[in-house]
């Protein structure tokens, strides 16, 4: 029928709307529709890399260089794992970056679909979302088609007004026990790292889970930025993802009182 376009169509138009004009990704099967709508538009250059890690950190340097979201396509499973190091990265310096995973046809979810990873799984234990301003202003307007928890956002500049759907608050330590006093589910610190650095220094943080990607970088930042605060962690578990080799550890947060010299 004449007018109707498909998703991968409306998709990239949105994207063309707001400015984008460059794309990295690994093609593949589960975002064929948004392949053929780039291919038919020009003004948005497709840079095709061999791996998705090179994708993650292309799109992390693009968002750091040019101060707009870095755009990242990918498919799920090992592709959606290859990439979360620029995602981590991206976390890290606070850079805007959005990541696109290809997943399984609604029809096959919960089917033990090829590569499928139950997304909705993994972020339901969590009723509340922590996240700095810039991390905000990269995900803001986005729709994920994830469980949506309460939003907080700490900024010393932005204003309730400017930030429709969310809590903004200059107050970390006051809003995070008064959530903590609160009944509810775990809360969920999605970004960046500087807030996360702000929270152990206030030991606010009880646990972290951290994904052992197997890629030989050779050079890296580290995981989290300089800190004066020593912490300890308890390891409470571990899984091994054995299709793609990623190791997830889960560690309790222990904190000695000691600063670093």
């Amino acid at each position: 029928m004449a007018g109707t376009r498909s998703g991968g169509r409306i998709l990239v138009d949105a994207l063309l709307a707001q400015g984008c004009d460059r794309i990295f990704c690994v093609p593949g099967e589960s975002y064929l529709a948004v392949l053929d709508a780039l291919h038919d538009t020009p003004q948005i250059d497709l840079v095709v890399a061999r791996q998705e890690g090179g994708v993650g950190f292309m799109a992390e340097a693009d968002g750091a260089l040019t101060g707009r979201p870095g755009i990242a396509f990918v498919t799920r499973g090992p592709g959606a794992t290859n990439a979360s190091i620029g995602v981590h990265v991206a976390m890290q310096d606070s850079t805007p970056m959005i990541l696109f995973i290809g997943d399984v046809a609604r029809g096959d979810r919960d089917r033990e679909a090829f590569q499928e990873i139950d997304f909705t799984a993994m972020f339901s234990k969590y009723d509340a979302m922590l996240m700095g301003r810039k991390s905000y202003d990269a995900a803001k307007g986005s729709d994920y088609g994830l469980p949506k928890p309460a939003t907080y956002v700490f900024s010393k500049t932005l204003r309730q007004a400017d930030a429709p759907g969310v809590t903004v608050s200059n107050d970390p330590k006051k809003t995070i026990a008064e959530l903590k006093a609160a009944p509810g589910k775990d809360i969920w610190l999605w970004g960046g790292g500087e807030l996360f650095r702000s929270l152990l220094e206030l030991k606010l943080v009880d646990e972290l889970e951290i994904a052992v990607i197997p890629v030989l970088l050779g050079d890296g930042l580290p995981l989290l930025p300089k800190t004066g605060t020593r912490v300890k962690l308890a390891l409470k578990n571990g899984k091994v993802l054995k299709k793609t080799g990623t190791l997830m550890l889960n560690y309790d947060v222990a904190y000695s009182g000691r600063s670093r010299r």
